[in-house]
C-alpha cells in the first residue's frame, strides 16, 4: 500500500498505552456487542452512515492491494461503529481478547432492569452479560427504575 495510506491505517489500528491513564470507568460499554446492532434498527442505522469519499477510496485501494487479507466484515465496506457492535464482529472479538495493562484499574457501571429476549437482564440496549469485563475491579449495576 502507499506509504500515506499505511500511515493513516496504522494510526487507526495501532495504539500505544498512555502512561497517564491509571483508571478506566466503563459506562454501559458493550464489550461483547449488542444484538440490536444486527437487527433491523442496527442495519438501517448503519446504512444511513455515509462514508467520506477519501476513506472509501483508501479502503478500496487497501483491499485491491491485499486480496484475501481481510475478513468479510472489512471487505464488504468500511465498517461503521454499529457494524462493529454486532456480537459476531471479528474486530469486537479481537478487542475483547486484549490484555489491559495491569497498572490500569478498570471499573464498570451498567444498566439493569430491562429484560431482553434471549439475552436476559439489560439496560434495554446492552445485556448485562455483554457489559461485564473480566478485568474490572468493581462493578455498579444501576437499575432503570432507581430514582
Amino acid at each position: 500500500m502507499l506509504p500515506a495510506i499505511r500511515e493513516s491505517f496504522a494510526e487507526a489500528v495501532f495504539f500505544k498505552p498512555s502512561p497517564i491513564v491509571s483508571r478506566v470507568i466503563f459506562i454501559g460499554t458493550p464489550h461483547r456487542g449488542s444484538a440490536l446492532a444486527q437487527r433491523a434498527i442496527g442495519s438501517i442505522g448503519s446504512l444511513l452512515i455515509e462514508q467520506p469519499g477519501k476513506l472509501k477510496a483508501e479502503h478500496d485501494r487497501l483491499l485491491k492491494g491485499n486480496p484475501g487479507a481481510f475478513s468479510e466484515e472489512f471487505t464488504r465496506r468500511v465498517p461503521t461503529s454499529i457494524d462493529m457492535l454486532k456480537p459476531d464482529s471479528k474486530l469486537l472479538q479481537a478487542i475483547d481478547c486484549l490484555t489491559p495493562n495491569r497498572r490500569v484499574r478498570m471499573h464498570s457501571i451498567y444498566g439493569t432492569g430491562r429484560w431482553m429476549p434471549g439475552d436476559g437482564d439489560s439496560d434495554g440496549v446492552v445485556p448485562v452479560s455483554k457489559s461485564k469485563h473480566a478485568g474490572t475491579v468493581s462493578e455498579l449495576p444501576v437499575n432503570e427504575k432507581t430514582p
